[in-house]
């Protein structure tokens, strides 16, 4: 794999993530609304669209670890400590996130009651909280060689770190809450755009690989 084919396969399952497969499956799921729900609803055990949704996380997941070994191998040279860091949160959010939530899916309420639901709500909690962390690594990696994108790097991920925290936190405010608080009801928005601003750092590195 070059690092072109390799940069068009990341980009290719970021807007397969992101856009492409959820709002396919959200047609055939008339209750789902892209807005205030988060993904993982789409794989949960009355969700009409739930195999193939837990399918595709099984795939992302397969392809986000063959990202993060790419990168490691391209970088180590660079910076063997932060492409190490990269890898080792990137695997944990293919597996902790992705292929453990396409195996146990999400109950039908926000309580945890089984083991299945535990599993994929502290793994996908860990999982993710973990990829934040990615960027930073990320702008370590090209602070030197590309310090302009390196800079633009470091904005990303604050606004990764931003946008998560709203995401995280608009998960206990209530659907009829009004003011600032009414901005964290939109958890589906708020998830997209902080997975979105975290796939960045790797569309970038596959990029400016020489």
């Amino acid at each position: 794999m070059t690092i072109n084919k390799m940069t068009q396969f990341v980009i290719t399952l970021v807007l397969l993530d992101c856009l492409v497969i959820p709002f396919i499956l959200g047609a055939f799921y008339p209750k789902y609304s892209h807005m205030k729900m988060v993904l993982s609803v789409l794989g949960a055990k009355k969700s009409p669209v739930r195999l193939v949704y837990n399918f595709w996380m099984a795939c992302l997941g397969i392809g986000f670890i063959i990202i993060g070994f790419k990168l490691f191998a391209s970088y180590k040279s660079t910076w063997y400590i932060p492409s190490m860091l990269l890898l080792m949160v990137t695997i944990s959010y293919a597996i902790l996130d992705c292929l453990v939530s396409s195996i146990f899916s999400v109950g039908d309420s926000k309580e945890m009651l089984t083991l299945a639901e535990k599993l994929h709500g502290y793994g996908s909690a860990i999982g993710c909280t973990l990829f934040v962390l990615g960027g930073l690594f990320a702008t370590m990696l090209l602070w030197k060689n590309h310090p302009l994108a390196a800079r633009w790097l470091l904005i990303c991920w604050l606004m990764a770190i931003l946008t998560f925290g709203l995401f995280v936190t608009g998960d206990d405010v209530a659907q009829t809450a009004s003011g600032f608080k009414k901005l964290l009801i939109y958890n589906g928005f708020w998830q997209r755009i902080s997975f979105l601003l975290m796939y960045i750092p790797h569309i970038v590195l596959s990029l400016l690989k020489e």
